[in-house]
């Protein structure tokens, strides 16, 4: 973490005045974002998305810094991920069915582009050897079941990948290697597609949870958020694989005032985590990988919230 300058402290006071008077920009206006003097500054920023908004505050402070503009009205926002040069794209679906993901680069507040899949898509994830994007579809028109979308260095048209024994695909992470993992949310279970494959292999839990959520490649394990019934509290997995196995090697339980589970997205970031709370309403932070209650809280969202993601 780079230390709290008085530069930055500056660009966050700038944007804050700034965004007062905003509002929607268009593609083009992309480039000359409120947000610009944050990108100046290379602060390190979180981004949270609920179901009709996407807001971007500063990390670890939880100041809010504003929200992000430039979506199709329809689309209701899920998850987020963010690529090596700190660009974070925001995967959903529109009414129709179809999914799109955005792209944003660093510190702006309208997309640089706009990408379309055919399903319901879910999360997303960079491979960070190659810059290739994956995308997690819940469901298909096309297979009658999920699948996964990668766009070859997050452009153009993607290729579907799918699992005649699996239903829905609802998060990915890939690994420091391009391996990519995915997460099948009610069957408590693991995808793997190796590094060069383009088929799925199942991984054998050690201990299997009753629902699995979101997935992060952290420190060379696999961080999986589950739990074991609608009324528990989170637990956060460590889970090492190797030779096909995961082994869960700690768990992390979020408790909060609440003590009901969340199916949206949780970010692992040095001694914290961040994500929702309470059936998604709320967002808060945690220490980790310690847990227990959480240490603060950045609100409710304009509905659930579904993704998180750190940038710097």
């Amino acid at each position: 973490m780079r230390a709290l300058t008085f530069a930055r402290c500056t660009a966050l006071l700038c944007v804050s005045s700034m965004l007062a008077g905003c509002g929607s920009s268009t593609f083009a206006g992309a480039t000359s974002s409120p947000m610009a003097a944050v990108r100046t500054a290379r602060a390190a920023l979180l981004y949270a998305s609920a179901d009709y908004e996407v807001d971007v505050f500063d990390y670890p402070s939880g100041a809010k810094v504003g929200p992000l503009f430039g979506f199709d009205t329809s689309f209701e926002r899920e998850g987020l991920c963010t690529d090596a040069a700190g660009d974070v794209f925001v995967a959903g679906t529109v009414s129709d069915g179809s999914g799109q993901v955005y792209e944003f680069q660093y510190g702006s507040q309208t997309p640089s582009e706009k990408l379309t899949t055919r399903g319901y898509a879910d999360s997303c994830s960079v491979d960070p050897t190659t810059g290739n994007l994956a995308v997690a579809e819940y469901y298909s028109t096309a297979f009658g079941h999920g699948d996964v979308a990668i766009f070859p260095n997050a452009q153009g048209s993607p290729t579907y990948y799918t699992d005649p024994n699996s239903q829905r695909f609802d998060d990915c992470a890939y690994d420091s290697s391009g391996n990519l993992f995915i997460a099948l949310f009610r069957a408590g279970e693991l995808l793997e597609m190796a590094t060069g494959s383009q088929s799925f292999q199942a991984i054998a839990l050690n201990v299997k949870p009753t629902f699995s959520g979101s997935l992060q490649w952290y420190k060379n394990e696999l961080i999986v958020a589950s739990w074991t019934t609608e009324n528990s509290p989170e637990s956060i997995q460590r889970v090492k694989i190797a030779n096909g196995i995961a082994t869960i090697v700690g768990t992390t339980v979020l408790a909060n005032e609440h003590d009901k589970r969340s199916v949206g997205e949780y970010v692992v970031d040095g001694a914290s985590i961040v994500g929702p709370d309470e059936n998604d309403k709320y967002l808060e932070m945690w220490k980790y990988p310690a847990g227990g209650n959480p240490t603060k809280s950045l609100g409710r969202g304009n509905g659930h919230w579904n993704g998180t993601v750190i940038v710097r």
